[in-house]
Formats: structure tokens, C-alpha cells, sequence
């Protein structure tokens, strides 16, 4: 739910030459095409859809969601970088976009370069949780146990590499425990295998594990956001249990580099309005997510910030994918 830097002097150039200010006056023309990188009916999906479902009004065009999902989203990605830089194709993107640019050895794009973020969907605290069956009612209590039984415990992801892996595998670092991965074919399987206690824990996007949470299917220790949030008052920060963390998860809508800036103002200002309606911002609340507005400037800075801290993390986790 990862991004990137402008395109820097071609950026600047399209953007002030007279055609691009006469195509931008008149932006858009035609229905966009917004790309989720990931399967339809999944978290992604379901919040971007929820996220755009006000922007047609506003921006007196279609907006089709075209989902292209595949290797960790870097089959959407890939293809929102390589297509023409005219605001009528977008992709949704965030977190993974972030760390897939370290994680993998191999990309046909350069995240940070071939793209731009365009505003910023909403953020989904992460949140720490256990099989119900675990002996475990904090996040110290967790540390303790897993200290007292190392190689033990088992985590469940949904792929290796992706973000629920690698908030387990910072969190194993911080804590100094060691637990042992399980990666699944998507974060859906790793909750079904929780609740059934064939892992005892994972790393969950709020907005996924929330019903399981109401349900009383699975326990939840502690959020990983730096701050607690209000969609779960009751819980504290990993922080606040004495572990250092303090992570989102994230999606924006981005566009291939070189897009006028015209364009991608108009898109901003479109999309930001579309998410504040009432309606739009109680639909995220009640998917797990939180609504954080953000202009062109404010999401650059977000994804520079986010440039810098992954690499940091990954220098000392040492994983990476071919």
C-alpha cells in the first residue's frame, strides 16, 4: 500500500512548455484508468475503490479501476511507470511500492524515478496479533514468552518480502526474539491459519484483521503506529510496550514521472475533495483506515521520508528477492 521522488528538470519542463499547460486546462477529456496492483476483493482493492468512489463527479469523467496484480504489485507498478505521462493512467501504491524498490534485486522500473506521488489515499495502522489460544494479553507478555521459548513461535505473513513479514522481522530485531516466519499466498490465508492456531501470531493491517478482532476470533496486543489510533483507542503502541516501532501502512495514488504539473495539481486538489466527503471518510474508518490529507508538496516530503527510513531498515535486516 511506496514513493517517489519528481522527475526533476524534464518534470519542470513539460509542465510550464504552453502544450502541456493547454492539455492541463483542459484535463481530463477522456475517462482515467486507475491501476491497483493487487487482486480485486482484497484490502487494496477495497480501499482504493472506497477512496475514488466520489472522484467521477468531480472530475466530470470515468474513473476505471484496473486491477493488474502479480509479483508483490510490481506487475501494476511496472506498468503505471512505463505508460504515457498524461494523467489518464494512474496506480495505487504505497508501502509496497516503498520497500519492493530494496527488496527486489531485479525491476524493470525505478520506483523513485519513473514515478510521482499524486495525494495520499489513507494510512492503515498496523496491528500485532495472537491466536486466542496463546497464554499472551501484551505485547511485553509476547516478548517474555518468545524469550523464554526462542524458535517456537511462529508468524504468519502473506509472502515473504511483503510488509506483514517485514514489520515481523523489524519487530524481531527490536525485541530480540527469535520467532520463527511462515509466509502464505496472501494476508487472507495467514488469518484463516491464525484463527485456527496453526501460527500463533502475525502482523495484521488493521483494516483486515478488525473484523476478527470485533469477532473475538483473535487477540490484539498492541498497534504499530507511533501514536495509538482512534479506530482502536483501547490499544497501545508497540512503542508504548517498550518496543521500538512506530509504522504505517500506506496508500497514495501516484503517476508515471514527467506528468505536468498542472495535471497532477488538479488531480491532487480532485481527490483530496472526493475523500473528505462525509460518506468517503466514514466508509475508510469503518475498513480500518485512517484519512490523512496531504497537498503535492506534503506527500513528496511523506515519500522521501519513507525513502529513507527503509533503507535504513533494509541495510540492517539483509533481505532481498531476485
Amino acid at each position: 500500500m511506496k514513493f517517489l521522488a519528481f522527475a526533476g528538470l524534464l518534470a519542470g519542463t513539460m509542465a510550464t512548455t504552453p502544450g502541456a499547460a493547454a492539455d492541463a486546462s483542459n484535463y481530463p477529456e477522456r475517462p482515467i484508468r486507475v491501476v491497483v496492483n493487487y487482486a480485486p476483493g482484497g484490502s487494496s482493492d477495497s480501499l482504493a475503490r472506497a477512496a475514488l468512489a466520489d472522484l467521477e463527479p468531480i472530475l466530470g469523467q470515468g474513473v476505471i479501476v484496473d486491477n493488474r496484480p502479480g509479483a508483490n504489485g510490481n506487475i501494476g507498478t511496472g506498468f503505471v511507470a512505463k505508460s504515457p505521462p498524461d494523467g489518464y493512467t494512474l496506480g495505487v501504491s504505497g508501502l509496497s511500492g516503498v520497500t519492493n524498490s530494496f527488496l527486489y534485486r531485479n525491476q524493470s522500473y525505478d520506483f523513485f524515478k519513473d514515478l510521482v506521488p499524486v495525494a495520499m489515499i489513507a494510512r492503515n495502522p498496523g496491528v500485532l496479533i495472537v491466536n486466542k489460544s496463546l497464554p499472551i494479553r501484551t505485547a511485553q507478555e509476547l516478548v517474555q514468552y518468545a524469550k523464554a521459548h526462542p524458535g517456537k513461535l511462529n508468524f504468519a505473513s502473506g509472502g515473504r518480502g511483503s510488509s506483514l513479514h517485514l514489520n515481523g522481522e523489524i519487530f524481531k530485531s527490536a525485541a530480540g526474539v527469535d520467532i520463527v516466519h511462515v509466509p502464505y499466498r496472501g494476508e487472507a490465508p495467514a488469518l484463516n491459519d491464525l484463527v485456527g492456531g496453526q501460527v500463533q501470531m502475525m502482523f495484521a493491517v488493521l483494516a483486515s484483521a478488525k473484523p476478527f478482532i470485533d469477532q473475538g476470533l483473535v487477540r490484539a496486543l498492541a498497534v504499530t503506529s507511533p501514536e495509538r489510533t482512534d479506530l482502536m483507542p483501547s490499544l497501545p503502541t508497540l512503542r508504548e510496550s517498550g518496543i521500538g516501532f512506530g509504522l504505517y501502512s500506506w496508500a497514495a495514488i501516484f503517476a508515471p514521472a514527467s506528468t505536468p504539473r498542472p495535471i497532477l495539481e488538479k488531480l491532487n486538489v480532485s481527490i483530496r475533495k472526493a475523500i473528505a466527503q462525509p460518506k468517503t471518510t466514514e466508509r475508510l474508518r469503518e475498513m480500518g483506515a485512517e484519512t490523512v490529507d496531504m497537498d503535492l508538496a506534503q506527500i513528496k516530503a511523506y515519500t522521501d521520508q519513507e525513502q529513507r527510513f527503509w533503507s535504513d531498515v533494509f541495510s540492517r535486516l539483509h533481505v532481498q528477492m531476485d
